[in-house]
């Protein structure tokens, strides 16, 4: 029996990266993703700036096979950072 224990035990890891890749993929799936060329319509922006804002580590990314996707929780987040409050018209010059 001793010579099936480095089997069982590939088994066993198989089955825990199993377990761990499913519970990423349900971490990963619980948000929206958006591809760049939604990101762009959403925002009206150009591919260099999106580039711009990606590559700055102003808007997070994930690659997965040649593809680019970005949280939708992220744009929100760069839209509220950046917000200016409207002036009010008693402000104005």
């Amino acid at each position: 029996m001793a010579a099936f224990e480095p089997l069982t035990d590939i088994q066993n890891e198989i089955h825990e990266l199993k377990g761990a890749r499913v519970k990423f993929l349900a971490h990963f799936l619980k948000e929206e993703w958006l591809r760049t060329d939604q990101v762009m319509q959403i925002l009206k922006i150009a591919p260099r700036t999106l580039s711009r804002r990606m590559h700055s580590n102003l808007l997070p990314y994930t690659k997965v096979g040649g593809i680019i996707y970005i949280k939708a929780s992220d744009i929100e987040e760069l839209l509220n950072k950046n917000h200016k409050p409207e002036s009010s018209p008693g402000n104005q010059i």
